[in-house]
């Protein structure tokens, strides 16, 4: 069985299923979760950085960056 997500002990049970994937619950901080929960995309990483390094030189503005991530400017403003 999976270590808890939260504060990584070993005392975990199984505690049904969600979204068809195994869910878990920690006895030891009550920390319900999924194991393999993946829930961003890898590739966002990667578009993530290149868009702080071109806010960073000022070659992107938060218009432009929203338009990468399909986004409003301000929640990249946020």
């Amino acid at each position: 069985m999976p270590n808890c997500k939260n504060c990584q002990s070993e005392q975990v049970s199984k505690n049904g299923f969600v979204c068809n994937k195994q869910r878990y619950l920690c006895k030891s901080c009550v920390y319900n979760f999924v194991s393999g929960d993946v829930r961003a995309k890898p590739e966002t990483a990667v578009i993530r950085t290149f868009a702080v390094i071109l806010y960073s030189v000022r070659k992107a503005s938060y218009q432009l960056i929203a338009k990468l991530f399909d986004v409003s400017p301000s929640t990249v403003q946020r």
